[in-house]
């Protein structure tokens, strides 16, 4: 069966849903939504629930404002008027007060345009994590919990949170749009980043940079790491560690310290990270 396409008033949309806001028998056609309508719309938001891209939409205002919003590029909803593809230019023909074209797709899903049109709209690994985590996959959900307490950045609470090498070189917008990201130990994952938290502390503007972050994670997993002797060492010797070009930079540095008159039995060799 072919699409039916055609442009309808919002007044015929809400004549084709109950009062529940459930379709009745919807075939699948451009309608246009004028701005006294826009409540039938139950998300506002961008596509994942959290802020808008602004300069996105500031450039997507200026050319509604010369050209209008074209019907050859309607928003996609599903049938529950939920917002699948074009938050952005929703969001737009609101601030404008304009009306916006749009199509009911039945069963249409936001993981799946998403990622069919991610080269286009070029979602970044925090866009999928949010995704993820929106839907109360609990990897990601916690994933966004560490991020938030500890004020980390994602290219360091992925290796933080993993049990494996900090020097994997797998994409982080792979493991993030495939949700090829999994936790063993929750819990150790946040005592880690309390560990973190106390090296950011003392290290001052380097305690900063996510390549020390990084440099540290890849250290603390090695077997003979021991937390308190760093701990120990950095508040002396903290001056020894100046701002590097690299993560491999950072690791030398933080092993001079961790070394600094420690036996040798104790001792970690950068060769074991090369």
């Amino acid at each position: 069966m072919g699409t039916q396409t055609q442009i309808r008033t919002s007044t015929d949309v809400r004549r084709n849903y109950n009062g529940s806001g459930s379709k009745k028998g919807f075939k699948e056609q451009i309608l246009v939504l004028h701005p006294k309508d826009f409540d039938l719309f139950p998300s506002t938001a961008n596509r994942l629930g959290e802020g808008i891209g602004k300069n996105h939409i500031t450039a997507l205002k200026n050319s509604m404002n010369e050209n209008g919003f074209l019907k050859t590029q309607p928003i996609i909803v599903d049938e529950n008027m939920n917002i699948i593809d074009g938050h952005h230019r929703f969001v737009c023909a609101k601030e404008l007060g304009i009306p916006l074209y749009y199509k009911v797709v039945e069963g249409a899903k936001l993981y799946d345009y998403a990622k069919a049109t991610s080269v286009v709209k070029k979602w970044s690994s925090a866009d999928w994590a949010e995704y993820h985590a929106s839907t109360g996959d609990q990897d990601y959900v916690k994933l966004k919990g560490l991020v938030s307490q500890f004020n980390l950045r994602l290219t360091t609470a992925i290796p933080l949170a993993e049990s494996g090498s900090t020097r994997d070189r797998s994409s982080f917008l792979e493991k993030m749009r495939d949700k090829k990201f999994h936790v063993k130990n929750w819990g150790d994952a946040f005592a880690r980043a309390k560990m973190l938290q106390e090296v950011r502390e003392i290290s001052a503007k380097t305690g900063e940079y996510a390549s020390y972050h990084n440099a540290w994670i890849a250290v603390s997993r090695h077997q003979r790491y021991n937390h308190k002797h760093f701990m120990m060492k950095l508040r002396k010797y903290v001056s020894l560690i100046r701002e590097e070009p690299h993560t491999d930079l950072y690791i030398k540095s933080i092993l001079t310290v961790y070394n600094y008159r420690t036996k040798k039995e104790d001792k970690i060799s950068y060769s074991e990270f090369e």
